[in-house]
């Protein structure tokens, strides 16, 4: 559990480094979780190397520990939702949302990795050669199920230089819980070289969600990462936390 929360502590500093926020979210955007004008919305992304901006994040950064991101995707418009009053209540309320802000911000941070769905994935799985899987979560995690087959790579500090390289024609898919921590995996591979490296759609929580199978101690449950996030896994598939 303490692996978990840790892991879950320095995910969202990675997130508060990297933005400096002001929002203004509609009530209308927060009841329905449609798609609305964003005339009440403003969104300000700036670079992180002021000492003002770093006071900034700090704050932004207490914030997020423990709180959940929200996104909201209008035509070119990405709305960052992030505050305490707002803990699991885009998560819980307004999955999809909180699906479309992951994958808008993990693309934003990683445009060059591509991604795989859990059907396709079913397909390449099906078919030889098959895919290289890569497990980008902690050890708690990985033995409380995982894709059958799959390897495990420490999340905080991958060792590229320690995996053998698939052969040619073989796809490498690298996957966590919903895709934030497999994105940095799957881009330094992709920096050391390596090709054909994708990242799974929805991560271990969108695979469990469609009723697809896992392996491991606990399997068919899944590890839900901590309290807030784990409401993106459906509880029939939710182990508990330790």
């Amino acid at each position: 559990m303490s692996e978990a929360v840790s892991s879950s502590e320095r995910e969202s500093e990675s997130v508060s480094e990297s933005v400096s926020v002001s929002v203004s979210v509609s009530e209308s955007v927060m009841k329905t979780g449609t798609e609305t004008e964003t005339d009440s919305v403003s969104v300000t992304e700036t670079e992180t190397e002021t000492a003002s901006e770093s006071d900034a994040h700090a704050r932004l950064g207490s914030a997020l520990r423990g709180a959940t991101l929200g996104f909201v995707i209008r035509r070119s418009v990405l709305v960052l939702v992030a505050s305490v009053a707002l803990v699991g209540a885009v998560v819980a309320a307004q999955p999809r949302i909180a699906w479309e802000g992951l994958r808008a911000t993990i693309e934003a941070r990683h445009p060059d990795v591509p991604w795989v769905t859990g059907d396709e994935l079913v397909r390449w799985i099906a078919r030889e050669p098959r895919p290289l899987l890569l497990d980008a979560r902690t050890e708690t995690e990985f033995r409380t199920s995982h894709l059958e087959g799959a390897m495990r790579v420490d999340p905080d500090r991958p060792n590229v230089a320690t995996l053998a390289r698939p052969t040619a024609g073989r796809k490498v898919v690298v996957y966590c819980s919903v895709g934030w921590r497999s994105g940095d995996v799957a881009a330094a591979l992709r920096e050391a070289g390596w090709r054909e490296v994708y990242n799974l759609e929805g991560g271990l929580f969108a695979w469990a969600n469609a009723g697809r199978a896992v392996v491991g101690e606990d399997a068919p449950l899944v590890h839900p990462f901590d309290a807030t996030w784990g409401r993106l896994l459906i509880e029939s598939r939710r182990a508990p936390l330790r």
